[in-house]
């Protein structure tokens, strides 16, 4: 339109344009260069607008039409310069003046943002909540799940509220972390939270949905009224079985939306549908694996951890809670940081209890009271300079000097557990660990699992033989 053309020439000193039919000019004398082809825009703009440019022979029939509206018209060879601009100062005060009223309802709808609906509660402990529009989902005739719709502003204002009804678990979640100020908080990746952020703004990804938890364990069921257009509602919160960074994500989108409406889509146009279970902890556990089993950003370990019908987790929560080893189990992470006073992953302890194939219940909790004995010993009497209660420095100089803390090696001790099991002195045997010399990093014996340097060669077949080599070293 002419004004756009004007934006980009007002306050420049003029000069001929030549604007076709008749070769009249427009005296515009511009200091910023043009092309032919921002011309030929601005010559098309020009002719489209007769009436502003100037009368040309062979006007059209609304030509005499147009001059009732003369007022409301702009005509160049009758303005000076100085007429013009203060002709186009109107137009843009007019603009900015429209600009702002825009503003002023957009803040105003702002200050009336409905909530959830005219049902939804927060109560001042949290977590009670109430749902219309939830349609159930029957299973062998009963209902399974329920299913509902909400925008990103109603699940942030159930998810950031002071009283949220959403809350994140870290027991059937990634986990949680420790802060530098001591302080724990969920185990959210920020790159993962910015890059869902951009595509919902840009509506580049379909965002999934939003799976939530009702726990079967609270001691006020959920109630779902059909009579009272599918109402569900709790007294306690819903705890996220999978969308944790999806929700990060629109805490951040509706804060910088409070703060400027016209900087941001409106979060309240942006939709997603919500399933809410009715589960166990451990049924809601399996959820959480079922949806990130094929997620890269979830280790093994925690899929491990709350793999619920893993057969030999009972025997791993045994030893994880009961023995020494409670606390320096790391249940997040694939490895264990230099920085950390963790001993081994769940996952390399989950893996090496199969090995002992226990047969029923009652033989599961049998293995596990016995490697809670063991491993007690293996910190207590054993290595207690490398297992016990040391700090970091001390750990990290023990790992420079042998392989006691190193996983591989970590698993020969639970092959030689299990060789031990059946043995009444096992105790006795058991301490020719306690020979330095033995797991020594000088020890030439360990050359053959070593790279160039003193990195152990990773391979199914370097851990059985180090395996091999502790049980016969004990069992002579």
């Amino acid at each position: 339109m002419l004004i756009d053309m004007v934006n980009k020439l007002v306050d420049k000193e003029m000069e001929d344009i030549d604007v076709g039919k008749k070769n009249r000019v427009v005296n515009f004398q511009p200091q910023i260069e043009t092309t032919k082809e921002e011309e030929l825009v601005m010559t098309q703009e020009l002719e489209t607008h007769s009436q502003i440019a100037v009368g040309f022979e062979n006007q059209d029939d609304n030509w005499e039409d147009s001059q009732d509206k003369s007022e409301q018209t702009i005509d160049l060879n009758q303005l000076g310069i100085s007429e013009f601009n203060q002709e186009f100062k109107q137009i843009q005060e007019q603009k900015d003046s429209d600009d702002e009223a825009k503003k002023k309802m957009r803040e105003r709808n702002m200050m009336n943002m409905p909530s959830l609906s005219n049902k939804t509660k927060f109560a001042e402990n949290g977590g009670i909540w109430s749902l219309p529009n939830c349609q159930p989902v029957y299973r062998n005739g009963s209902i399974y799940k329920w299913i509902t719709t909400l925008n990103c502003y109603q699940l942030n204002e159930m998810y950031s509220s002071k009283t949220p009804s959403v809350v994140y678990d870290q027991s059937i979640q990634r986990g949680s972390r420790i802060t530098a100020k001591g302080e724990e908080k969920p185990l959210i990746y920020a790159s993962n939270v910015k890059t869902i952020l951009s595509k919902m703004l840009d509506n580049s990804m379909d965002a999934g949905q939003v799976l939530l938890n009702y726990a079967k364990e609270y001691p006020e069921p959920l109630n779902f009224n059909e009579n009272d257009n599918n109402t569900l509602s709790g007294q306690h919160a819903l705890t996220i079985c999978d969308a944790a960074h999806r929700l990060e994500s629109m805490k951040i989108w509706c804060k910088r939306f409070k703060k400027d409406p016209l900087s941001i889509k409106d979060p309240r146009e942006f939709y997603m549908p919500v399933v809410i279970f009715n589960l166990s902890h451990s049924e809601s556990e399996n959820l959480f694996v079922e949806a990130n089993s094929k997620g890269k950003t979830v280790s093994r370990t925690r899929l491990a951890f709350h793999d619920v019908f893993n057969e030999n987790r009972k025997i791993v929560n045994i030893v994880a809670n009961q023995s020494l080893l409670k606390g320096k189990i790391e249940l997040v992470s694939g490895t264990i940081s230099k920085s950390s006073n963790k001993i081994i992953t769940y996952k390399t302890l989950l893996d090496n209890v199969s090995q002992f194939k226990a047969l029923n219940p009652k033989d599961a909790e049998e293995i596990g009271l016995y490697l809670v004995e063991f491993w007690n010993e293996l910190i207590i009497n054993i290595f207690p300079e490398a297992m016990g209660n040391v700090d970091i420095a001390t750990k990290m100089e023990q790992k420079k000097q042998t392989f006691i803390l190193e996983n591989m090696f970590i698993s020969g001790f639970f092959a030689l557990a299990n060789r031990l099991r059946n043995e009444e002195n096992w105790k006795d045997k058991l301490k020719k660990l306690a020979d330095k010399n033995f797991l020594s990093r000088s020890n030439p014996m360990w050359n053959f699992c070593l790279r160039e340097g003193s990195k152990l060669v990773n391979s199914s077949k370097v851990q059985k033989d180090i395996a091999e080599k502790i049980v016969n070293y004990v069992m002579e």
